[in-house]
């Protein structure tokens, strides 16, 4: 028998472009742009569809699976971005989930890599997602032999808005920021406790992201204040010490802290009275970005210490004594 060649599995990002001289990987994937025309010579080398969401059938036919990919990708009005996976021809319909599994870590880690940038002249936002409205997706995981095999067609509408560009100069900044040293903590085999914690902060800062809702973006990103920084127990006394934490880990001078302290106690109050008083607040577009700016920025602090740190009771204790002494 001879080698089987590997298959690639393409998983669409939707928002954003990229535009850098280098495709970056994380963890597994390589985030590569896809052209209409590499996308028309993929499903060129299409011969079997491995699963499909139309009623379970994977009888559609080649030419007709082909067809409604050329119209997906006729819409696009920029290259696609896509997590590119090389894997054996083996149980192909498990790891395309894992592979859809893995994008989706990706684009956590993507939108924290968001917050750090500037808000848009025309007061739009961005937002990158792989996911789609029910109604709105369609998908599909094909195979094919040679040196491509398989893509995910998750939906059939292109994100509404201009896609995010990256180019170097973004990458560059993503990497002051942390996001690849968090890349790499996020696709490590083992994680220490504090670790998982700093994931789980991402994860909430990236459920704020581009939400409809401005209550629940609110919530979302106080919760992951509460992750990163609020005491495990006497959760009611929860605003001080955490705004205190938030001030001492990302302002320097005391009148800063100040500050900062109670604009993190103002923002957790509003939080309570969404979640526990069902009030509806009124919270406009700069007080969001001004949270997201304030949890991107702890994210990143954390990033830059997490060597120093085993657990979260570690970084307690560490602003517990930032607390009672002179300097930080």
């Amino acid at each position: 028998m001879g080698t089987k060649k590997p298959v690639h599995l393409y998983i669409p990002i939707h928002g954003i472009v990229f535009q850098a001289s280098d495709d970056p990987k994380i963890g597994r994937a390589i985030l590569t742009s896809l052209s209409y025309q590499h996308a028309e010579y993929l499903w060129e080398q299409f011969t079997e569809a491995v699963k499909t969401s139309y009623s379970g059938k994977l009888n559609l036919g080649r030419e007709y699976l082909k067809g409604i990919t050329r119209d997906y990708f006729s819409t696009l009005e920029a290259q696609l971005l896509c997590a590119e996976f090389e894997v054996s021809s083996d149980d192909l319909v498990e790891k395309s989930s894992r592979a859809v599994q893995e994008t989706r870590l990706i684009v956590e880690l993507l939108r924290y890599g968001a917050a750090f940038l500037p808000a848009r002249k025309d007061g739009t936002e961005y937002y990158i997602t792989i996911e789609s409205p029910p109604e709105e997706t369609e998908g599909i995981v094909a195979a094919a032999t040679g040196d491509v095999a398989t893509m995910k067609h998750l939906s059939s509408k292109w994100t509404e808005g201009m896609p995010l560009e990256v180019d170097d100069e973004i990458l560059a900044l993503w990497r002051q920021v942390g996001f690849f040293t968090a890349a790499e903590m996020y696709f490590k085999p083992a994680k220490t406790k504090f670790e998982e914690m700093l994931m789980r902060g991402i994860h909430w800062l990236s459920c704020a992201h581009g939400h409809i809702h401005q209550e629940t973006r609110l919530v979302n990103l106080v919760t992951a204040l509460e992750v990163l920084l609020g005491p495990d127990d006497n959760m009611e006394r929860i605003a001080t010490p955490l705004a205190e934490s938030a001030a001492l880990l990302i302002e320097e001078g005391v009148n800063e802290r100040i500050a900062m302290k109670s604009l993190v106690k103002k923002y957790y109050s509003l939080r309570s009275k969404v979640v526990h008083g069902g009030q509806r607040q009124a919270m406009t577009h700069e007080g969001m970005r001004e949270l997201t700016g304030i949890v991107a920025r702890i994210i990143q602090a954390l990033i830059v210490r997490k060597d120093e740190f085993q657990t979260k009771q570690d970084l307690l204790a560490w602003l517990e004594r930032a607390r009672l002494s002179v300097a930080r």
